[in-house]
């Protein structure tokens, strides 16, 4: 962004800003030096005075420790060993040792070896008879003959902080016998006034600390006496002091605060002494000498700068000044004309070359103009929707068809997208299409369906998009032009709902059921399982058409469709043949012949029960309903793979149905006669020879090469195959047909896929099919269980022929456009 903002500023700018940076720079650079080395040299000069204070401080504090440990032990020595058994003697040389009540502010006592006091001065503490054993001081003591100064405690008599110190009381042999305790009250404790009143600076102080228990004894906060510290692990310097370190650190204590702080251990007791004070307090004086720094630096700044941009706004005047006249002749898009030349120096030969420069513009300018004007006419007459999108999907331009559909202005389409127009439903698939546009810069073809915000209608429309690239050869935008095809497509479906479906009823009509049952019949021939057909013709239709007319029975015949339907699976056919006469398409039976045979009379069943039901019709516009019965004559037909002739299957259905009209009607018969796998042999009169005509050719020249080869190829294994060679020879004429073809299939995929088939992948499918069935069959023939015919009819009319003929035909198109 600071780049950007660089290159459009003016010469004078830079030239400032560059002459103001390097003196910014040096300056800044020095108070840094400067402001670093001074800190550094204040932190080392302020640890060595931190540390010389507390190390006098701790001198001072274990001076006054070994003061009063060395008062008890000489009262110790004194005491005579009699007198401890004697209580009011022992009271009476403590109160003559006037001396231990002014060392010990919390008191003096005498305990018996058990750690129960006997004796205590003064007498108004209470503590004789209490037990003081479980004190560290006491129980060193008495139990290893120890003199020592314990941790800071809560007083068990009176809740107030103390600390104490205990020294043995020995007999003639030198045996401990008693202990002497004094005990110094934190609250009182005269020698430690001076730690906790004085000030180190003014958020600073001493701390007096019991490093094993991590307790504050005494501090110049007294908010903080017998306050624990941190727990291990939180505060890392902390941890150090409580280790024995002695020295200075700085770190951010607790409360979130940076200190310089310096710690000493004592050797009286094992306790440490530490001073700190803020870093903020400390380095306080840098802090001004930086914001003075900065006062100067500033001050010094700006009069740089403003004596450099007097200077350049001298100099430059007569350059910015044709800089003003070009902005402004850019800005009214007046034709430009020569520039007044003021002097004859470099800038005046610079404005001398601009004045040549303008004459080619405006030249150019006029001829754009015209370019422009011409090429928007053609857009807004074009009877397409043209328009530009940016890679956000925002419109850039919409032409007066575009408009038109928006019901909106140029103004108010460029910037929005899609969804400011169309449905979500809608835009999700423009989006789709765009983004293979933008990302992959592919021109796609395709048909869209969307639904208009404006008027609410959905339309379909053959759209084009192509990328548009700039110099570098970047997508910037894509261009789309679409055709309305809603008209075109609506007729599409009504000729083809009436060419494969009754109008009536809305059934399949024979054209449709023949075509399914080649299907059905090559679907059995790859997965082994059979079909059946099932001839349905009303019986007692004829009087209701009689006495009512055509009108109601229209409505039964639809009844009937209904009740068809609602009796078959999702994979079965219902088909109307005309009249009364319908047509049940039955597919994936059993393999087995009889299961085969008892599915197929099971749903015969279940229609001739759903068609003899009463029906109740509504005659005419009247509220009168007519109850009518009819029963259905029903001739089955099962098919197998083998089936060469679809009107055959038809036949022998039609014939089993007459069969039950002429047993007495309301019957279903089965057809008797054998399968086509039990009637057709191998006979080469069954095969046919495969002719290659124009009227195939895909306007490919390497797949029509390829489709001719195949037919050549088929056709010499017919020749084969009627010439009878050896089983091994027509197995490797079939080999080779078999790479051929796959060879085929994947150069077509290639090519249909180059040339934007949207069906690409459904083909390429096809043709993995067509392999694996073929090869089940190969495999079936060369173990006996396939004749040599039916083999050679799959390959030739299923793989070959209907691939070619039928569904290669479907990209046709697709190749035409790319020629």
């Amino acid at each position: 962004m600071t780049i950007d903002i660089m290159r459009r500023a003016s010469l004078k700018t830079k030239v400032t800003v560059f002459t103001l940076g390097i003196f910014v720079l040096g300056i800044w650079t020095l108070s840094f030096y400067a402001s670093r080395v001074l800190r550094e040299d204040m932190e080392r000069g302020l640890g060595l005075q931190q540390f010389a204070a507390v190390s006098f401080v701790a001198r001072a504090i274990n001076e006054s420790l070994d003061e009063r440990l060395r008062a008890l032990e000489s009262v110790a020595k004194k005491i005579p060993p009699a007198t401890l058994a004697d209580k009011a003697a022992l009271q009476a040389f403590l109160d003559s040792q006037s001396v231990l009540q002014m060392l010990f502010s919390g008191g003096v006592f005498v305990t018996r070896l058990d750690g129960t006091a006997v004796a205590e001065l003064p007498r108004s503490n209470g503590r004789i008879g209490s037990n003081f054993l479980d004190r560290e001081t006491v129980s060193a003591a008495l139990k290893e003959g120890r003199s020592s100064i314990g941790p800071p405690v809560i007083g068990k008599l009176q809740p107030t902080p103390v600390f104490g110190g205990a020294v043995p009381i020995r007999d003639v042999f030198g045996d401990v016998n008693g202990a002497l305790v004094g005990v110094i009250s934190l609250q009182n404790a005269a020698f430690l006034d001076h730690l906790t009143e004085i000030r180190y600076g003014e958020g600073g102080g001493f701390f007096l600390v019991a490093r094993k228990e991590r307790l504050i004894v005494t501090a110049s906060n007294k908010d903080r006496i017998m306050r624990t510290l941190s727990p291990p692990g939180a505060v890392p310097a902390i941890d150090r002091f409580i280790d024995g370190y002695e020295g200075t650190q700085i770190y951010v204590n607790p409360f979130g605060v940076e200190v310089i702080a310096s710690a000493r251990r004592l050797t009286a007791v094992d306790w440490g002494v530490s001073v700190s004070i803020p870093t903020a307090e400390a380095f306080a004086p840098i802090r001004d000498m930086q914001l003075r720094l900065l006062i100067a630096t500033v001050f010094l700044t700006l009069l740089a700068g403003v004596l450099t941009w007097w200077m350049l706004k001298r100099q430059f005047s007569p350059l910015l000044s044709t800089a003003k006249m070009l902005a402004h002749l850019s800005a009214t898009e007046q034709t430009p004309k020569a520039l007044p030349i003021v002097s004859e120096d470099e800038i005046g030969e610079l404005i001398a070359g601009f004045n040549t420069l303008l004459a080619d513009i405006a030249q150019r300018k006029n001829a754009l103009r015209t370019s422009e004007q011409r090429l928007f006419t053609i857009l807004e007459s074009v009877d397409a929707f043209i328009y530009l999108k940016d890679k956000d999907g925002r419109y850039l331009f919409a032409n007066r068809r575009v408009r038109d559909l928006f019901g909106a202005s140029m103004e108010e389409i460029v910037g929005k997208g899609d969804e400011h127009f169309f449905s979500a439903d809608a835009v999700a698939g423009i989006r789709a299409n765009d983004a293979q546009v933008l990302r992959d810069g592919v021109t796609l073809r395709s048909e869209e369906t969307s639904t208009s915000l404006e008027s609410g209608g959905e339309s379909t429309y053959l759209s084009v998009k192509l990328p548009l690239r700039n110099e570098a050869g970047e997508i910037y935008a894509l261009c789309g032009i679409s055709t309305d095809i809603t008209a075109r497509k609506t007729l599409e479906d009504q000729v083809r709902q009436l060419a494969f479906y009754d109008v009536l009823t809305s059934l399949p009509n024979r054209r449709l059921l023949e075509d399914r049952l080649q299907r059905a019949v090559a679907a059995s021939r790859r997965s082994g399982a059979l079909g059946a057909l099932m001839f349905v013709d009303l019986d007692n239709f004829k009087p209701l058409n009689d006495r009512y007319g055509h009108e109601l029975g229209d409505l039964l015949l639809i009844e009937v469709a209904r009740r068809l339907l609602a009796c078959v699976r999702e994979v079965d056919t219902v088909a109307r043949f005309g009249g009364d006469e319908f047509v049940l398409m039955l597919n994936q039976l059993a393999a087995d012949p009889a299961a085969a045979r008892a599915q197929a009379a099971g749903i015969a069943e279940k229609v001739r029960a759903a068609v003899s039901a009463p029906y109740l019709l509504k005659l005419g516009q009247t509220e009168t309903l007519v109850e009518h019965r009819c029963t259905a004559s029903i001739g089955v037909a099962l098919f197998d793979g083998r089936e060469a002739d679809r009107e055959g299957v038809l036949k022998r259905a039609d014939k089993a149905m007459y069969q039950a009209k002429e047993r007495g009607r309301n019957l279903v018969c089965f057809d008797e006669s054998p399968l086509a796998s039990a009637r057709r042999g191998d006979a080469p009169g069954n095969l046919v020879q495969l002719v290659w005509h124009p009227a195939y050719e895909s306007g490919n020249a390497v797949i029509d090469a390829q489709h001719r080869a195949l037919i050549d190829e088929v056709n010499n294994l017919l020749a084969a195959i009627i010439a009878g060679p050896t089983h091994d020879a027509v197995a490797a004429l079939i080999d080779a047909l078999l790479e051929s073809a796959a060879r085929h299939f994947a150069d077509e995929e290639a090519i249909i896929a180059a040339a934007g088939f949207p069906g690409a992948e459904e083909h390429a499918a096809l043709h993995r099919q067509f392999l694996e069935g073929s090869s089940r069959l190969v495999d079936s023939f060369r173990a006996g269980k396939l004749g040599l015919g039916e083999l050679f009819q799959y390959l030739a009319h299923e793989v070959i022929a209907r691939h070619m003929f039928q569904a290669d035909r479907e990209f046709f198109k697709y190749l035409a456009e790319r020629r």
